[in-house]
């Protein structure tokens, strides 16, 4: 998705060097108008407002997917990797899934298939009889 830019970011001077979290993200940490500033605008010369990005951390988008994100050092931030993994997400659940698209069978299909139903039933209720 996005490449690993580097980028001035509040974040990133109070970022802790130590810990699980630091050590597995090495401290690359984005604020959120750092974020903002890597989606393309979708009006002209209008870039993505820093409060969408924070809605997305906050209350998510589409059921309930939210782009991770923690306070460092009393700022609210992401990384790279959370960013790509928040569009993968969301672009997932916006695609249509194979069970959920119903499968359009032609005319003469729908006749044969009626046509065996009713033999079915036929046979089942000669079967039924004494």
């Amino acid at each position: 998705m996005f490449s690993d830019a580097s980028t001035s970011s509040s974040c990133e001077s109070v970022a802790p060097r130590c810990g699980p979290d630091a050590i597995a993200l090495n401290g690359e940490w984005l604020s959120m108008s750092d974020v903002a500033r890597l989606f393309p605008s979708r009006r002209a010369g209008k870039r993505l407002s820093v409060q969408t990005v924070w809605r997305w951390c906050t209350r998510g988008v589409r059921l309930g997917i939210r782009l991770r994100s923690a306070l460092v050092g009393g700022h609210r931030c992401t990384t790279l990797q959370w960013v790509n993994e928040f569009i993968e997400s969301v672009s997932q659940a916006s695609r249509p899934q194979q069970a959920d698209v119903p499968r359009t069978r032609t005319a003469k299909q729908r006749q044969t298939a009626s046509e065996r139903a009713t033999e079915d039933l036929k046979a089942a209720w000669r079967r039924r009889q004494p």
